[in-house]
């Protein structure tokens, strides 16, 4: 608030520098590489027998069977989380609340807050 006229100036927004976050990303980077070095070059580990099985028709029909089970899982959770989450859902053959979306509650964290005027 400006002293002389009394009326609202909004401070500019400054981002806090935040150095622990760049170190952590270096130590990150550091580690994965030294764990792709260990693994190319290490004598216990045999590359062309992990490749041999890893892309076996039957590893394959696995992975896909897993992805199948677990978004089959999410849809069954996602529509009985809807239908009895909902309060006032006596009938559940027929609800207002159903008709519409309810992705729109959802709203992207962290809210920042808005400029006056925007």
């Amino acid at each position: 608030m400006s002293q002389a006229t009394g009326a609202y100036t909004p401070e500019p927004i400054i981002p806090g520098r935040q150095p622990e976050c760049w170190i952590a990303a270096a130590l990150i980077l550091v580690l994965l590489a030294m764990f792709v070095e260990f693994i190319l070059t290490s004598q216990a580990i045999h590359l062309d027998i992990i490749g041999k099985y890893l892309f076996e028709a039957t590893i394959l029909s696995g992975v896909l069977l897993t992805i199948e089970l677990t978004l089959l899982a999410t849809l069954i959770g996602h529509v009985l989380g809807v239908d009895l989450g909902l309060p006032g859902n006596t009938n559940p053959g027929h609800s207002s609340e159903l008709s519409r979306h309810p992705w729109p509650d959802t709203r992207p964290l962290p809210r920042f807050p808005q400029r006056a005027g925007s």
